[in-house]
């Protein structure tokens, strides 16, 4: 991995915009942020990866993404090890689920998951790493804190701001894309996963709550293109969130619902 020391080099591989998105107030300024080691080249929007796994911008906060298919099984299997050795049934308070005896059931999206006491995670439509890793976590550690209605976004929440560049990259992009060339089957899919339109101080366009989980509401906020300004797509937390959710799982499931979107548009619109 190469590394990068003096910020004249890495303002070289920045688009030099000062869109300030990454939180300095120029494109220098976020060069120096980062050599300095307060910012990491992740944090910039508009890097892709190659440059950013080139120049050394793998995420060292104290939690991040599992960058290979071995680290997630392994995480897997470590949360499965867990809840193979809780009681079930005394996260039914916490979680907003039911216990049947031999497993926990939530509700997923509007969906039934399962969890039975070896750590399986199944239910009627797939399941994947996106959704298990969240629902294993949420079972294990969710403190139970019920909504407040304080929405916050991405880079509000802990470690955000050192997430932000990757769950721009996966996650806003591809939603503000879908939502700018299919608006109606966006408004159909947030609908298809029990969204429920509401109306906010955010005045967007589109507003919908979806529920990832019983106790993690998000916001889903889509504001038209008008005159001289472009479209605008943002997802809101409820600051309880970090009350039940690592920063990983929170990555997880938004940009796990930004390919689910992505997967659903192109079986509908084939050529999109």
């Amino acid at each position: 991995m190469t590394l990068l020391n003096n910020p004249i080099e890495i303002w070289q591989f920045l688009n030099q915009s000062n869109c300030r998105q990454c939180g300095e107030t120029t494109c220098m300024a976020f060069a120096a942020a980062v050599v300095r080691g307060d910012r990491q080249l992740e944090e910039c929007p508009y890097l892709d990866r190659e440059t950013i796994e080139r120049f050394g911008g793998q995420q060292q906060s104290e939690e991040r993404a599992p960058s290979s298919q071995e680290e997630i099984e392994e995480s897997l299997l470590e949360l499965k090890n867990e809840i193979f050795s809780m009681d079930l049934s005394s996260a039914v308070s916490r979680t907003g689920g039911s216990f049947d005896g031999k497993k926990l059931t939530l509700k997923v999206l509007g969906e039934d998951f399962h969890v039975d006491t070896q750590g399986n995670v199944y239910s009627r439509i797939h399941t994947n790493a996106w959704v298990t890793i969240p629902v294993l976590t949420y079972v294990l550690y969710a403190a139970g804190s019920s909504p407040q209605g304080n929405w916050v976004p991405f880079r509000d929440l802990k470690y955000g701001m050192s997430w932000s560049g990757l769950y721009e990259q996966r996650c806003i992009k591809p939603l503000k894309h879908i939502a700018d060339e299919h608006r109606e089957l966006f408004v159909d899919l947030l609908e298809l996963f029990k969204g429920q339109k509401v109306v906010n101080e955010l005045q967007a366009d589109i507003s919908y709550v979806l529920h990832p989980l019983p106790k993690v509401p998000l916001l889903f906020c889509y504001w038209e293109a008008e005159e001289e300004f472009e479209s605008k797509f943002n997802i809101y937390f409820d600051k309880t969130i970090e009350d039940n959710l690592n920063m990983q799982s929170i990555f997880s499931l938004t940009t796990g619902l930004g390919s689910m979107f992505e997967a659903l548009i192109k079986t509908h619109v084939p050529d999109s």
